[in-house]
């Protein structure tokens, strides 16, 4: 499986990582909150973390093209996958996923 750390400083909006395998790819965005929440809103939060306008628009016609494209939310005890357009509203936690589910997603995604 091929992992990018992505830091382009040069082309805002760019997800965090990209992850290529057998069977696919995804780019995900991470957002990072530092205590547990039932509910969040990564457009309109009043501070951190949120996802700028450059992101919103990338993530948003990335999915459109049919890109497999998803928001990762972290917080201390987990965190929740987000996909199109669950990101662009705010969300209610059903279930927080350990960090091996998250890592299980990723790679299920990239290599079936």
């Amino acid at each position: 499986m091929y992992i990018w750390a992505i830091n382009d400083s040069w082309h805002a909006g760019v997800p965090d990582h990209y992850y290529s395998g057998p069977s696919g790819d995804l780019w995900a965005e991470y957002k990072y909150l530092p205590k547990d929440v039932t509910k969040f809103d990564l457009t309109r939060p009043p501070k951190s973390p949120k996802l700028s306008r450059l992101q919103q628009s990338w993530l948003n016609l990335r999915h459109d093209e049919g890109r497999k494209v998803c928001v990762i939310v972290g917080m201390p005890s987990g965190g929740v996958i987000l996909h199109s357009p669950e990101w662009m509203a705010p969300v209610t936690i059903d279930r927080v996923l350990t960090r091996r589910e998250i890592a299980d997603y990723i790679i299920g995604v990239c290599r079936g």
